[in-house]
């Protein structure tokens, strides 16, 4: 079982700019989190974490960006 805990973000084109972007659960299921922001940022889920037991996929609305996602897999 797959466990988004968190992620990290962060704005590439070296001015703010706005952008967009879904992190979901398997490659059509529903939204795990939905951001629209310019810069960057993160959050951390806690140590339960958002089950994702289809996978982890994201979907980039606009926008460039640097993206690291942190996972677990349960046993």
């Amino acid at each position: 079982n797959l466990v988004l805990m968190g992620y990290t973000y962060a704005e590439t084109t070296g001015s703010p700019a706005i952008y967009e972007f879904m992190i979901v659960n398997g490659p059509e299921g529903a939204t795990a989190t939905k951001v629209a922001s310019e810069g960057g940022g993160g959050i951390w889920f806690g140590d339960r974490g958002i089950p994702c037991p289809l996978g982890i996929s994201v979907d980039f609305v606009t926008g460039t960006i640097n993206l690291t996602i942190y996972y677990k897999i349960l046993s």
